[in-house]
């Protein structure tokens, strides 16, 4: 049997569940999202196929949507999705991705939310360590409770009450990311020691004059602004001053 996670990250924290799932696993693959779309890898074969990811405006972040609108499943795996969120209640990610699978003549089987510290600093704010090691050891505890049924290939979604609102934000994020990544930018604290170019997923930002420039392939995973080792990165005024997260369990460094 060949079991496979795959996984896209920003701070660290759906690296975090998928390393526990592959744990768990034993006998298991991680695979980098981003790595898959950088190399073609397009084409998967396992008997069970995990998604880590975190939720991005009520939805998929755009590069897992489409990585598995392109995917090739061989045969008839066994497909389940662990979705990392920072508040509680909102989401649209599973019923979407049930939609994905269904058109692909596959079978989304298991699909739930786990609550983690949230790292969106450009329209909200991070937890402090207390709480931020709180959720964390909340959401260890609940992908534990969790791995026994996926193991056992049980059949069970989440239920989503606000998964009507996903296509607006969808539209919106889509729209938004069009102009976006122009924001971003070093202050003149940055040493131009490119930890930002090295670690973006889809290597976005290039270094000119001594400072990263961001382009326009951006998703918005804000991992440029969280481990920026003096907070040099910023998108616009609203991320000036704010607390930055990384997971603690995560090297600081590249994630995908």
């Amino acid at each position: 049997m060949k079991n496979l996670v795959y996984y896209f990250t920003g701070t660290g924290n759906s690296l975090a569940v998928a390393k526990r799932l592959a744990s768990a696993w034993g006998d298991c693959e991680l695979v980098s999202i981003a790595d898959a779309v950088h190399n073609g890898r397009y084409r998967i074969e396992a008997d069970t196929v995990g998604f880590v990811f975190p939720l991005y405006y009520v939805n998929l972040p755009r590069i897992v949507q489409r990585f598995i609108e392109q995917a090739e499943f061989a045969g008839s795996p066994y497909i389940y999705a662990i979705v990392t969120k920072g508040f509680p209640v909102v989401g649209g990610a599973l019923g979407h991705l049930g939609q994905i699978c269904r058109a692909k003549g596959r079978t989304l089987s298991f699909a739930s939310y786990v609550l983690m510290p949230n790292n969106d600093i450009v329209y909200c704010s991070v937890p402090d360590e207390k709480r931020a090691r709180k959720l964390i050891d909340s959401a260890n505890a609940k992908i534990n409770r969790l791995f026994p049924l996926i193991a056992r290939r049980a059949r069970r979604i989440d239920p989503e009450p606000l998964g009507f609102i996903r296509k607006a934000r969808q539209d919106f994020f889509l729209g938004h990311l069009k102009t976006s990544w122009k924001s971003f930018y070093a202050n003149g604290q940055c040493t131009g020691c490119g930890l930002c170019v090295r670690s973006c997923p889809v290597k976005n930002i290039s270094m000119a004059g001594g400072k990263p420039v961001w382009g326009p392939l951006c998703e918005e995973c804000e991992g440029c602004l969280h481990l920026c080792p003096v907070a040099a990165a910023q998108h616009g005024k609203s991320t000036q001053g704010k607390r930055r997260y990384w997971h603690p369990d995560a090297p600081k460094g590249p994630l995908n």
